[in-house]
């Protein structure tokens, strides 16, 4: 298990925040750390899986949080891999098209409406990654589904977390994408300091770089 203690704690009910950092560099982690650690027993998870499959996704969250309660955890897997072992079909068959927008949202809502109906108090959303999705679709497309889910996010008071490669995407596009949240977590690694993150908005001044 990994250290939370760095978490923001301003992450509120109806909020969205962008997770940005080179390829590498522990941005999934960061993400994955927010929504696990952020979430209580009584609220649920969503992971949408683009860049890695299902199961190696859950395993990274156990990994950093210990064992995780399958029940309360939705994953969406559209990474379209071949290793059917990565591959997660618990909730579903997994979409072979990370660009498959419309068929992503439709699994997403299906999950959402079961994980409300189980009764839990509020469902976290965290999107592994938007370059993903941006490699295989257009930014207009993957704006709208970003439009999509955050204003969902807002109006029931759910919190959604969005992964972007900083190495993949140009500035101008990072911009576009965080347009559409709140906040922004950025992680960098530094030698010898190690990985650290800084932040903007979520409900606080921004902070200057600290060890993760």
């Amino acid at each position: 298990m990994l250290s939370t203690d760095w978490i923001p704690s301003a992450v509120q009910p109806g909020t969205n925040v962008l997770v940005s950092g080179p390829s590498g560099h522990g941005a999934r982690d960061v993400a994955l750390q927010l929504v696990l650690s952020e979430s209580a027993p009584d609220e649920a998870l969503i992971l949408i899986s683009a860049d890695v499959g299902g199961r190696p996704l859950l395993q990274r969250a156990a990994d950093i949080d210990g064992p995780i309660d399958r029940t309360r955890i939705g994953v969406v897997d559209c990474s379209g891999l071949d290793d059917d072992q990565a591959r997660f079909r618990e909730h579903g068959e997994p979409i072979d098209d990370p660009g498959d927008l419309m068929n992503i949202e439709m699994e997403f809502s299906v999950l959402y409406e079961t994980l409300v109906e189980r009764g839990y108090d509020r469902v976290y959303l965290a999107v592994f990654s938007v370059s993903s999705l941006l490699a295989h679709a257009d930014l207009q497309s993957v704006s709208w589904f970003l439009h999509m889910l955050t204003g969902r996010i807002t109006a029931a008071g759910e919190v959604g977390v969005f992964v972007v490669d900083a190495s993949m995407q140009d500035d101008r596009t990072v911009d576009a994408i965080e347009w559409y949240c709140d906040g922004s977590v950025e992680v960098r690694h530094r030698v010898p300091e190690g990985r650290q993150f800084r932040t903007r908005g979520l409900g606080i001044r921004s902070t200057p770089w600290t060890p993760v």
